[in-house]
């Protein structure tokens, strides 16, 4: 082109023949900026110049943009257009934010789930939209007040993630705009994810305050008070027990009894086994592998209100149990009659208000209080229990001792579990226990003999009616089972001439403690809450048990309840980059139609006819040539039935020069030869 400006010369037509007028408009033609005028001068003449410079003013000409002309509002209004879809964006993640905790079957929980499955695919499309405008609108303002050529370069072709990496890779340099527009792409996908993310579901976690009680395990046993309880509570307290006893293999095993109550773990099994603890001291149950419990039954749990199904409960409980450690051991057996008989002959006299030291059910088991707990040494009650075989009688030595622990308990779908245990602090005395007369205070406030009934209703708590007839043939309690096979305590098998029963010292020293104690614990929660698990207690509709339930000592305990439902969840990283991606969407709109307000050219970027702007070798009229002042679309408007061609101009010279151009003007380059070059 610059070889073609040093033919720039204005002619007058009367000083050029037609040859060669038509010769040098070729070359003058070929100038950077056409001058209409001065090509009317050269079709028309001289004497035509001033009517033709009038009529091109009048027809062409236009003024600078104007910021309120109509024009400029209607693409300002349409510009403010792309940032609705960011406004839209921007709502749906604050409503997200707005009904965090919402159930899942409540409006508008279904609808914002319904609209995030969309969000991967509009996101994208309508963050193309404004990024694209916005980035066009940058140029063209910076355009008119200078720009690198490298930087507009990267304006107009960062159109999606792809083709704003591999720009600077073609063009082989990078300026500040690279890693901007990176970003700014990178937001349209991470806005579709987040889009499609950010709802969530969980279960609820609105918390509500919520109280209840449960039974002190340190109470007196309820028939002491008076006589007239035995008889009306002892049915209860057998029935009980012998629930517990025949409930099945994975009721034993779990968290919960029967009834729903719950079972208190023995602190012993986690100390023993050097279980980790947390930061504050707690054992977590994991499940039920890791937890022996202390009895086969539970606390007793009331409230005002039934459990809901629809809610969880959690609650801290300070409580207690008996704990045994035995040593046991056997001897070849006697003869029955002899071994029965020995268990009379050995009863030592005791003065008439003290209990009797030595229990029996008249049949294989015998439990003997060898030392009564002294409060002045601190030495614990120690028990002998004799189990009679035809070949072995076992004999086990066992310290009686209270055990103090804190046990945090969930509650799923109304069924309740020690999730955590730990060791209470205190300053009682373990080895003072329920048996002689340990009450909540630490005291022993009640009836100091309290073993005497508890043990002797306790070894022929497993027998039936006709365990007292003369001449029936031995066989095990299910007492006695249950610490050889604990799964089926109450199937006892023939085993050669009528004798029915198993050894019980093979089982050893640890499994027969935590055995013995499920069984005495089981048992004096049956004694001191006899009708309390017949359902799980609901205080305001218990009538019928109303007094029975007034005798029980109650524990207040305050917990939480959470609704059992699953709720809408907002993800926060998914919304924080939700918020991230619809700002930048909409202030990269609003940006765009603030900067082509601004504007005071023509919008020419973008459109293919920009490069047929004083272009001087496309053919077009006076009539076709528009104003410079014009906008790309409406000159593409007026010219989109023109051919264009990028082509040779100069096919007939020794070098060739590569430009668009219209078809008559531009030789094809298909039929340029191999060896030729292009200047």
């Amino acid at each position: 082109m610059s070889q073609q400006a040093g033919h720039e010369r204005q002619w007058s037509s009367s000083e050029l023949t037609l040859d060669q007028q038509d010769k040098e408009r070729r070359l003058e033609h070929h100038s950077l900026i056409s001058d209409e005028a001065s090509q009317a001068r050269l079709r028309h003449g001289t004497s035509a110049t001033k009517t033709i410079d009038s009529e091109y003013n009048a027809a062409h000409m236009r003024p600078m943009r104007s910021t309120m002309s109509p024009l400029t509002l209607w693409h300002f209004f349409l510009d403010i257009l792309f940032a609705l879809p960011g406004f839209a964006f921007l709502v749906f993640a604050i409503l997200v934010r707005i009904y965090d905790g919402q159930p899942l079957d409540q409006e508008p929980a279904p609808a914002l789930r319904s609209i995030a499955t969309y969000g991967p695919t509009i996101f994208p499309i309508v963050f193309a939209a404004a990024a694209v405008n916005f980035l066009k609108a940058v140029a063209a303002w910076k355009l008119e007040r200078g720009i690198s050529v490298l930087s507009l370069e990267f304006l107009l072709s960062s159109r999606t993630v792809f083709s704003t990496i591999a720009s600077p890779i073609a063009l082989g340099a990078v300026n500040y705009l690279t890693p901007l527009l990176v970003i700014l792409w990178a937001l349209s996908p991470l806005g579709g994810q987040a889009a499609l993310r950010v709802v969530g579901t969980a279960p609820s976690s609105q918390v509500e305050h919520w109280s209840g009680r449960y039974v002190e395990f340190r109470g007196e046993l309820p028939y002491q008070e008076d006589a007239d309880g035995v008889p009306h509570s002892l049915p209860a307290v057998i029935a009980t027990f012998g629930a517990a006893l025949s409930s099945p293999k994975d009721v034993k095993a779990a968290g919960q009894d029967t009834f729903g109550h719950v079972k208190v773990p023995m602190i012993e099994s986690f100390l023993d086994s050097q279980a980790t603890l947390d930061d504050d001291g707690w054992f977590a149950i994991k499940d039920e592998t890791n937890a022996v419990y202390s009895s086969l039954a539970g606390l007793p749990i009331a409230s005002n209100d039934p459990f809901s199904r629809a809610s969880n409960y959690s609650f801290n409980l300070t409580t207690s149990y008996l704990h045994t450690d035995c040593k046991v051991s056997h001897v070849s057996s006697r003869k029955h009659k002899t071994w029965k008989a020995s268990l009379y002959k050995h009863i030592r006299k005791a003065p008439a208000q003290e209990a009797p030291s030595r229990f029996h059910n008249d049949l294989t088991m015998a439990i003997e209080v060898v030392q009564r707990y002294n409060e002045s040494s601190h030495a614990p009650m120690k028990l002998n229990f004799t189990s009679y075989t035809r070949n072995e009688t076992t004999t086990a030595s066992c310290n009686l001792t209270t055990s103090y622990v804190q046990v945090d308990v969930a509650c799923h779908l109304s069924n309740c579990n020690a999730v955590r245990i730990r060791p209470m602090e205190h300053e009682y005395d373990v080895a003072s226990t329920v048996l002689n007369g340990l009450a909540p205070t630490g005291w022993m406030e009640f009836y100091d003999e309290q073993y005497g009934s508890f043990l002797g209703y306790f070894v022929n708590s497993s027998n039936n009616l006709w365990d007292w007839v003369p001449e029936t043939d031995l066989y095990s309690s299910p007492i006695e089972l249950y610490i050889t096979n604990p799964d089926i305590p109450y199937a006892v098998l023939p085993n050669g001439r009528g004798w029915r029963g198993e050894e019980i010292w093979p089982v050893g020293d640890a499994l027969f403690s935590t055995r013995f104690t499920q069984l005495l614990n089981s048992f004096w929660l049956a004694q001191i809450a006899p009708f309390a698990p017949m359902g799980r207690v609901n205080i305001s509709t218990s009538n019928e048990l109303k007094k029975e339930l007034q005798t029980l000592d109650w524990r207040s305990v305050n917990g939480t309840r959470t609704p059992d439902i699953v709720v809408l969840r907002a993800e926060k990283p998914w919304l924080a980059t939700l918020i991230i991606a619809s700002l930048v969407m909409l202030s990269a709109a609003l940006a765009a139609a603030i900067l082509n307000v601004w504007r005071r050219g023509p919008d020419i970027l973008d459109y293919a006819t920009s490069m047929m702007r004083d272009n001087p070798y496309v053919n077009v009229d006076s009539a076709h040539q528009g104003c410079s002042m014009e906008d790309g679309v409406d000159r593409t408007r007026r010219l989109m039935a023109m051919k264009v061609r990028l082509g040779d101009i100069c096919p007939e010279e020794n070098e060739g020069y590569i430009a668009m151009a219209t078809p008559e003007r531009a030789s094809r380059l298909t039929k340029a030869g191999k060896k030729r070059v292009f200047r």
